[in-house]
């Protein structure tokens, strides 16, 4: 990933940007390359699971990639998983606040990684996510058809192809 410039920016400066695929970092502007298509196909089927998943059962949201998160202020981060689950009760945030970005992380962030990603970036997002009151991260990773789990307060845990993946 490339930073943009070496000056801060805000989250309300980056919301003026629309037309870059970024994300802002303790106020750096990085860019976000574009995916590949396994990304894609494996990020799509994923959220088309969670989004039947939660309309059955009406229990929040599934944002899509490029959906901000406010996950820090001063200096301010904002990230975008490529698939996001906010529950009922955290959604009402957003609409309290009524911002460009979600106030706060979501419920759940699954991030898929691409033959690009570096793992310790990947890592520092996970931290961010539950740092920002976030309950799990998913790391999918489709070459070797492994998902990290990451929750607030647990163990790591490293599922296979044969594993169930249980969203409680």
């Amino acid at each position: 990933m490339l930073e943009y410039d070496s000056e801060r920016v805000t989250a309300e400066e980056l919301a003026q940007r629309p037309d870059e695929r970024c994300e802002l970092v303790a106020g750096q502007v990085i860019d976000v390359a574009p995916h590949s298509v396994c990304h894609g196909l494996v990020a799509g089927l994923v959220q088309a699971i969670l989004h039947d998943y939660v309309r059955a059962h009406g229990c929040g949201r599934v944002t899509s990639s490029g959906t901000g998160f406010l996950l820090a202020r001063n200096p301010d981060t904002v990230r975008a998983p490529d698939i996001g689950f906010v529950s009922k009760a955290s959604f009402a945030r957003w609409r309290e606040a009524e911002t460009t970005y979600f106030p706060g992380a979501p419920d759940l962030a699954v991030e898929v990684l691409s033959p690009h990603d570096a793992w310790v970036e990947v890592e520092a997002k996970v931290r961010e996510y539950l740092a920002a009151g976030g309950q799990a991260v998913w790391v999918l990773n489709p070459r070797s058809e492994t998902v990290y789990v990451y929750a607030a307060g647990a163990e790591t845990r490293v599922l296979g192809p044969d594993d169930s993946l249980d969203a409680s």
